[in-house]
């Protein structure tokens, strides 16, 4: 009897295409540029310092480099999905306050063409925009409250291929579709005069565009039980299709009505998603251990927003492992597999001359589901971004993802006396 779970897999991730949502546990620097980007592999790589270039497996998909489709299993096929939980505490100069929230993170599938060729699908966010705060100023008549509120942000769909052209050489390309709307709220109002006339201004940008991600890994044996892997990535710079509408208007005292100030419909703007290279090195014992470290570049300082080039060059350094005591052992606890790691993330923003800069450790388990492959994947980030100096603000935060990896034989007809 043919194996039904391929099926029940697409359907659901079609479903999360619907479902998906981004983060709103928010962060102030989310307000700038394209938001605060995100850098999401799946459950194993997330609890390994958040490296994926160089990583190869037939029981996990690894996104980050489209050239590992090609390890997966020939009679196998891989579903996993992801929830993420945060909880942050911001703290400035005077203040300290802390939020929380969980969303669906991911989904993807993987599954073998020939034992040559492997194929992966699947959803992941790029930026996310949460951010509600406000303040006071003393002005030379009046003190005026300033508000501001963003939502939104950029997800991408891909589809992937994986070829081994050649022994022990895998190519792979990632087919992108990035697509998503970025919203800002800003208003004025006059707490202490009702009589006052206060400011609403609405932005919203919506893009849309086509990508690919380039990859390519090596493997080089060093006996029959291990192996170093080289990966490398690579991203060209595109032009977003993004669009802007504002719509802006003064709201009159008592009766509360609105009267237009500006309206701008879908107005082509200038974006631009900066080219992005990357590095891994591996090096794994079958079924014991995978330590490896990731290097990545994206150079926003040549990539326009709005028409300007201020940004700065993003810079991300990962570093982690994975250990497995006894993968076939009957002590359940010497079959989970050990993840940790650190990363530290250069942002491309600037603010009052500081760059914004995030440190995490992580740390995560892969919890085997009797003896097959599936595994429930935890993952734990403590880290902190940003700074109190210049009157900005620092995160520290909290970061729990919940991962379900199933792996399943697919194809295999059973056989009855």
């Amino acid at each position: 009897m043919q194996n039904k779970i391929p099926f029940l897999a697409v359907v659901l991730l079609l479903q999360g295409f619907v479902l998906f949502g981004q983060s709103t546990s928010g962060s102030p620097y989310s307000r700038f540029g394209y938001g605060a980007i995100e850098h999401v592999g799946f459950g194993k790589n997330q609890a390994m310092g958040g490296i994926g270039i160089a990583v190869r497996s037939n029981a996990n998909l690894s996104p980050l480099n489209p050239a590992s489709y090609s390890e997966i299993d020939s009679l196998s096929q891989i579903f996993e999905f992801g929830l993420a939980g945060k909880g942050v505490r911001y703290t400035d100069a005077r203040n300290s306050e802390y939020n929380a929230d969980m969303n669906f993170s991911y989904l993807g599938m993987g599954f073998p063409v020939s034992d040559w060729w492997g194929i992966g699908i699947g959803m992941l966010p790029v930026s996310f925009v949460g951010y509600d705060f406000g303040l006071n100023a003393t002005e030379p008549v009046e003190t005026v409250s300033y508000g501001y509120y963003g939502t939104g942000g950029i997800s991408k769909v891909f589809w992937g291929n994986s070829f081994e052209i050649l022994d022990r050489v895998s190519l792979g390309v990632n087919f992108n579709y990035m697509f998503g709307a970025i919203n800002h709220y800003r208003n004025v109002s006059f707490p202490d005069h009702s009589d006052f006339t206060n400011f609403v201004y609405i932005e919203k940008i919506k893009v849309s565009s086509l990508q690919y991600t380039l990859g390519l890994q090596a493997v080089q044996p060093i006996n029959d039980k291990s192996r170093i892997v080289l990966g490398a990535i690579y991203e060209p710079k595109i032009n977003l299709n993004a669009k802007r509408s504002v719509n802006s208007y003064r709201i009159l005292p008592v009766t509360n009505g609105q009267i237009p100030i500006e309206t701008i419909d879908d107005e082509p703007i200038t974006m631009e998603y900066p080219e992005a290279y990357g590095v891994g090195l591996t090096y794994e014992i079958t079924d014991k251990l995978q330590a490896g470290v990731d290097y990545y570049y994206q150079n926003f300082s040549e990539a326009q927003f709005y028409g300007t080039d201020s940004l700065e060059n993003r810079t991300r350094f990962g570093a982690g492992l994975e250990y497995t005591p006894n993968i076939i052992d009957n002590n359940y606890l010497k079959r989970i597999r050990y993840r940790l790691g650190a990363n530290i993330n250069n942002s491309y923003q600037k603010v009052y001359g500081l760059d914004v800069v995030d440190f995490g450790i992580t740390f995560g388990f892969g919890l085997p589901l009797g003896y097959s492959k599936t595994t429930f994947n935890v993952a734990f980030e403590y880290g902190k971004t940003g700074t109190t100096k210049n009157n900005l603000v620092q995160q520290d935060y909290l970061k729990v993802v919940l991962n379900l990896s199933l792996n399943d034989v697919w194809f295999l007809k059973r056989k009855f006396k």
